[in-house]
């Protein structure tokens, strides 16, 4: 089973979804499977999707020939598959969804953006600026099933909303 979220458009607002796939790493004489998460593509042209589009009214056309956004985003996020990450330019501020399924309940975590260490000095890159890292800050939140939440996100801050099933 898979979550819809109607994700409601605010400016600034960065929405991305997340496919897994499946990797062995090998380590010497140890391999161990595990789950890479990259952004999806374009089934087209190949290209990573920057961001989703906003859902459109196709009664309503705008001047300019195109149909006028709805303001809102679905979203569909599905366990070990399909995530979505959720970040927003700007100030920390507070943004709402709602988990709408039925029985399963969503996590979501945050990930502040801090610098990768090397040893006890941040590491650099040829140009001499220091190279980020996107890093879990604390547990996990779970969102119970029909139940409205929230996060703060900005520069720096970042969601991650994905399914648990129960």
């Amino acid at each position: 089973m898979s979550i819809t979220l109607k994700l409601t458009h605010v400016d600034g607002l960065r929405l991305r979804q997340q496919v897994a796939h499946e990797v062995e790493r090998v380590a010497g004489n140890l391999v161990t499977k595990g789950k890479d998460w990259k952004f999806e593509k374009h089934q087209i042209d190949g290209h990573t999707r920057e961001e989703l589009d906003q859902d459109r009214d196709y009664r309503r056309v705008g001047a300019d020939g195109k149909k006028e956004p709805l303001g809102y985003t679905t979203v569909y996020i599905t366990h070990g598959m399909k995530n979505v990450v959720i970040e927003l330019k700007g100030k920390p501020q507070h943004y709402q969804f709602r988990n709408n399924a039925l029985r399963n309940q969503m996590r979501m975590r945050h990930q502040t953006l801090k610098p990768v260490m090397k040893g006890d000095k941040p590491a650099v890159n040829k140009d001499g600026k220091p190279l980020l890292e996107w890093q879990d800050s604390g547990q996990p939140a779970y969102v119970p099933p029909n139940t409205a939440a929230g996060a703060h996100i900005g520069d720096g801050i970042r969601i991650i909303l994905d399914e648990m099933p129960t």
